[in-house]
């Protein structure tokens, strides 16, 4: 449970990643930011981090019920 739990959390940012709102933001230095560009780069880290990890614990689960 525990890892779905996980896995979870760390989808939460594809749907908003998926529907692409277009726009800009800017931050505290003046540097603009396209919003599509920094979600993109929240889901990549996303995956390979959050994702592979509950991917990792659920193999390891699996190996251990055997």
């Amino acid at each position: 449970m525990a890892i779905l739990f996980y896995v979870s959390a760390g989808l939460t940012h594809v749907v908003p990643w998926a529907q692409a709102q277009a726009g800009e933001v800017s931050d505290a230095a003046g540097a603009v930011w396209r919003i599509h560009d920094l979600r993109e780069t929240a889901v990549a880290i996303l995956i390979f981090t959050m994702v592979f990890t509950a991917l990792l614990a659920l193999l390891q689960l699996i190996r251990e019920e055997r």
